[in-house]
């Protein structure tokens, strides 16, 4: 089986070719948009405060994006491709898959 993946963004000449080429448009569409605010930090700190294993610590950050974090998807041009910033989900409380990934 072959997958073939051809996307053409905005003034851009082509964002595929490869896996790598891919993979490198991710990660400029999505760098400055998974970094942490404070008040993030804090929070995800309050969550896990008390929790000693990984389980219990992922199974309580997930519980928040869960249930604190409306989903919301607007997919409209890269909206679709690009998340939002970590700190607009958090303050917003809301965001698509993307976004919640990525928070």
């Amino acid at each position: 089986m072959r997958l073939g993946v051809a996307f053409f963004g905005p003034q851009q000449q082509a964002a595929a070719g490869s896996w790598e080429a891919v993979g490198r448009w991710e990660n400029q569409l999505t760098a400055d948009r998974r970094n942490p605010t404070p008040e993030i930090t804090e929070k995800a700190r309050q969550l896990v405060a008390g929790k000693t294993d990984f389980d219990s610590k992922v199974r309580v950050l997930a519980s928040f994006l869960q249930t604190d974090i409306r989903y919301v998807a607007i997919e409209i041009g890269i909206g679709g491709w690009q998340p939002h910033p970590a700190a607009d989900v958090f303050h917003f409380r809301y965001g698509d898959c993307k976004d919640k990934q990525r928070y």
